[in-house]
Order: structure tokens, then sequence, then C-alpha cells
């Protein structure tokens, strides 16, 4: 998704034609590693175990060598340069004053909003992630919404950066097997899940949550809006 919040820098209004070329984008760092990996079922193995073993952000600096010079493993933690650490904490405050509301939110908004997206949400249905276990899948999402919006989220003890690695991770690997699949039509599609979907599931839970607290009456500030907003795009 960094790839096209950078490139929207450069394009403040993007046309049709733009987003329909973030539709053939993905995320080419961890599709390497996820393709080299999966070649070997014994190291597919060991690094099931490795991902498994990784709970907070320091867990990333015992990687083996063989994943730590990895692209994906190289930048795991590194906020990009744009960061703004002052407005990331006014965003996180944000979050835990009305916490209870914005996670009803995204169960009752956002991740409707999102599945309504006919393209992107049909690799929840080949994957069957939704379908079989549709509590794992909620549950991984609400884990990865507090992991990110802790106050220590980006600190050495926090779990940010490793919740973001391991959701990488995952949508790389369903990547992969989708395509092994030969059930998904790129050509139409797009790539499962790429950048414009990424980037409507970005909105989805930053843009749309503020609507939403506005629909239950709640008066928000621009500084708290624009606050929360950063940390997502961060």
């Amino acid at each position: 998704m960094l790839s096209l919040f950078c490139a929207m820098k450069t394009a403040i209004n993007p046309d049709f034609e733009f987003l329909a070329s973030m539709r053939q984008q993905a995320d080419r760092p961890a599709d390497d590693l996820i393709a080299e990996v999966f070649a070997d079922e014994n190291r597919k193995s060991a690094f099931r175990d490795l991902l498994n073993a990784i709970s907070v952000n320091t867990d990333l600096q015992k990687v083996t060598d063989f994943y730590a010079i990895k692209e994906a493993f190289v930048r795991a933690t590194k906020l990009p340069d744009w960061a703004n650490r002052k407005l990331m904490e006014q965003g996180t405050n944000f979050f835990a004053n009305h916490a209870g509301a914005i996670m009803n939110l995204l169960g009752l908004l956002s991740l409707p909003y999102c599945y309504a997206a006919a393209d992107g949400a049909r690799v929840l249905d080949l994957s069957e992630r939704i379908k079989n276990k549709p509590e794992h899948r909620l549950n991984e999402t609400a884990d990865f919404v507090w992991d990110v919006m802790a106050p220590n989220a980006f600190a050495p003890d926090g779990k940010g950066f490793a919740s973001i690695l391991k959701v990488r991770l995952l949508h790389a690997a369903i990547r992969f097997y989708t395509d092994k699949s030969s059930k998904w039509n790129a050509a139409d599609w797009g790539l499962p899940v790429n950048q414009e979907d990424m980037a409507g599931t970005n909105l989805s839970f930053s843009l749309l949550i503020i609507r939403g607290l506005r629909k239950f009456g709640l008066t928000i500030e621009y500084k708290d809006q624009q606050a929360f907003m950063h940390l997502w795009n961060v």
C-alpha cells in the first residue's frame, strides 16, 4: 500500500486510469519472499514457525540471516520518512477515546463496505476465509487494529511493525495460492489484494470511521480527523 500512497502524493486527484493501474500492483517484496519460501516444504514449515514466534517488534530482529536480507524484512521496522510522530500520537489518543465505537463501526460499517467491492472481495470467497471461519477472520482484523492503534505500537515492545508484516505476508500467501488455483481472472479483477483494494480498505478503516462517528452524533474536530487519518496512512 505504501507505493500507492507515495504515488498519490503526485496524483492528489487520481483518475480511473491511475486507479486501474494500481489493481495490477500488489506487494513485490512480500510476494517474492513467499514464492521462494513456499517452493520448499521444509523451508515453508520453518517459515511458519518463525512467524508464529514473532509477537512484538523486537522479535523481528531475531530472524535468521536468510530472511533478514529479504526486502520485506529490511524495511519491516522503519517508519516512512513523512511519518509525523506528533500526529501519530494524537491519532492514537483519538482512537483510545473512541475505541468502543470505532471497533463497532469496523464490524458494522467498514468491513461490510469492503465486502461490497465485488472484485476485491472475490479473494475471500476463493480462499474461503470468510465462509468457513468468519469469527477467526473478524478476530484477526480486530487484533490487527488494536496492535497498530496502541500507544506503543511502533516502539520496541509494541506490536505494530510485527502485525503489519504478518498481514503483508498473509496477503502474499493468499495471492500465491489464489494464483495456483487458476480460478482468478487478473485481467478483469486485478491482482488479489492489490494496491487499490488496500487503499480502499485503509479509507474504510479511517475516513469511513470518522463519518460513522459523526453519524453517531459525535463532534469530531478537524485536527483529530487529520491525526487519525495520518496514523492510518503511516
